[in-house]
């Protein structure tokens, strides 16, 4: 279908549009019988164009009436309703959604329809981020999209509008866009997963284009995307960074998010969830978690469960330039009906509307109309995984690797029997652990008097793996772990592009370096207790294998 959208999204639309879909929901109408396939189009358009003109790092400051953080709501539009019910509609209430709009509710498509609706109508008061819920990433070698494998997204999409056969597409143009992160009054980092150890300052983040696709972006920028959106917290952990068993992005520890922290110069984390980490029982898999038991790390799981209408919030107060974290929990009640809900939304929604309009209108014709999304659309990768940190070592830095025993042993293994994915895998986690070094020890070759040695935040602590190895590699240089690490000099360089493969090291100089990278590893295993286990995790057939 070819779409064209009106030049001017009037407020009286605008309004009528927010209305009919509150009656849709309180009727339990399907949102294809009140709305047309170009309208919904029309209005992630608009959306998409509301995104891109903020920040990729949305930033502002908390007020005396508050702020409400949302968590996941996996398409429950009841839980969204009754917190507008408990608050206030905008612009009595501000409100920051950390992501998950879709999930496995059957309102999936009436909730980001809403949302958006209210982002055009009041946009200082709703903040909307994108989560890894909102992506089409392939993270599995199946190579099925998560939003369709996982939520269901597509499934509902082509349901609801057949005729329209890329909708789930168009959705997803308006998810590349939106902001991944937001900072309240300088003390909060909001976003949907975690901190990131490429997070030495904050244009790091605000300087990520958009659209995001991988390959338009830097090779670190995608791994900062990815753990942004997938990051996650972990009390038992020992190291401060560790691959995460889903084979994207990284775990952190207490003192990981510290120094990120520390670098950034904030207090705290405030991030999305959908289940309980490390020491947290299956009882509080609704509510606020605080993963290290002090004031750093929030998660907030508004709705682990689609079907039923309990939801979890934060409420954000400044006042005399104190911050203060409320939870506010509102358990299921089967007395309070979504009817009645929706009956004193629409109720109020009629003093919501006297506030200021902004018209959105259009000189030319619209750019999303033109851009229809390709067929290969959602194969484009908008982040990078572990496997891609894999090929890349593979690429670029495999001699190296070939000095790391794990990486070796695994790697011939798999060479020998392809059909067992287990040995492939250990190697790409393995290439995730060696990936941070490597590159550091590719393009940086040891830091000079002008700048660190390092894209990673400031470790310090000598029992850190990549320090060890880059002091191995470069006994002799001063600059290795400048206190400020060579981002935060220009955020224009946060690495190298990598899109073309630019080659920038000699080979000579890399074959020259690899005694001392295997000195390193050698000394290092040895110092590892657990390293024995590990070998012994490779599967018995496997044991005969020569090389």
């Amino acid at each position: 279908m070819v779409h064209t959208c009106n030049t001017k999204l009037t407020q009286i639309r605008l309004e009528t549009y927010i209305t009919v879909l509150i009656r849709c929901i309180n009727n339990d109408t399907p949102i294809r019988k009140r709305f047309s396939a170009s309208e919904i189009v029309e209005i992630l358009h608009y959306g998409a164009d509301l995104f891109l003109e903020e920040p990729t790092l949305i930033e502002l400051n908390l007020t005396d009436d508050g702020l409400i953080v949302i968590g996941n709501l996996r398409g429950c539009i009841h839980s969204l309703l009754r917190v507008f019910d408990e608050f206030g509609l905008p612009p009595i209430k501000r409100y920051l959604f950390l992501g998950c709009y879709v999930g496995c509710g059957k309102q999936q498509i009436e909730m980001v329809v809403l949302l958006t609706l209210m982002k055009l109508r009041w946009p200082e008061h709703v903040i909307l981020l994108r989560s890894s819920h909102e992506t089409m990433e392939v993270i599995n070698t199946d190579e099925v999209p998560s939003t369709s494998r996982q939520q269901h997204f597509a499934e509902v999409c082509q349901s609801q509008f057949p005729s329209q056969a890329n909708m789930y597409l168009l959705f997803n143009q308006m998810f590349d866009v939106m902001p991944i992160a937001a900072i309240l009054s300088k003390h909060y980092l909001c976003c949907s997963g975690g901190v990131s150890q490429w997070m030495t300052c904050l244009d790091n983040i605000r300087d990520i284009p958009r659209p995001i696709y991988a390959k338009k972006i830097k090779f670190l920028e995608a791994c900062l995307v990815a753990d942004i959106l997938h990051a996650q917290p972990n009390n038992s952990m020992k190291k401060t960074f560790e691959p995460s068993s889903t084979g994207i992005s990284y775990m952190f520890n207490k003192r990981g998010l510290q120094l990120v922290l520390r670098a950034l110069k904030l207090k705290a984390l405030i991030r999305n969830g959908e289940k309980s980490y490390g020491h947290v029982p299956d009882a509080f898999r609704i509510g606020v978690i605080r993963n290290f038991d002090d004031d750093t790390c929030y998660t907030v799981i508004s709705t682990p469960n689609p079907h039923v209408s309990s939801c979890s919030t934060i409420h954000l107060v400044c006042s005399y330039k104190c911050h203060a974290i409320e939870e506010v929990y509102q358990p299921e009640d089967r007395a309070t009906t979504l009817m009645a809900i929706c009956y004193r939304i629409m109720s109020r929604l009629r003093k919501s509307f006297d506030a200021n309009f902004i018209e959105r209108s259009r000189l030319e014709v619209c750019n999303w109309c033109a851009n229809v999304p390709p067929s290969y659309f959602d194969i484009r990768a908008r982040f990078y995984t572990h496997r891609d940190m894999d090929a890349w070592i593979k690429r670029f830095t495999y001699n190296w690797a070939q000095a790391d025993e794990i990486f070796q042993l695994n790697d011939k293994l798999h060479e020998s029997n392809p059909a067992n994915p287990s040995h492939e895998g250990r190697r790409i986690r393995r290439s995730a652990e060696l990936f941070p070094s490597f590159y550091d020890l590719r393009f940086l070759e040891g830091g000079n008097f002008s700048r660190g040695g390092t894209f990673r935040v400031l470790i310090d602590d000598d029992n850190d793996e990549h320090q060890q190895f880059m002091k191995t590699i470069y006994p002799h240089s001063h600059h290795l772990f400048h206190p400020e690490p060579f981002s935060t000099y220009d955020s224009r360089v946060l690495d190298v592009d990598m899109t073309e493969s630019i080659d920038l090291l000699e080979e000579e100089g890399r074959i020259a370096q690899i005694p001392c990278v295997k000195a390193f590893l050698d000394c290092l295993f040895c110092c590892f207790a657990d390293f024995e286990s590990r070998l012994r995790e490779i599967d018995d057939e496997d044991e005969g294998v020569e090389f």
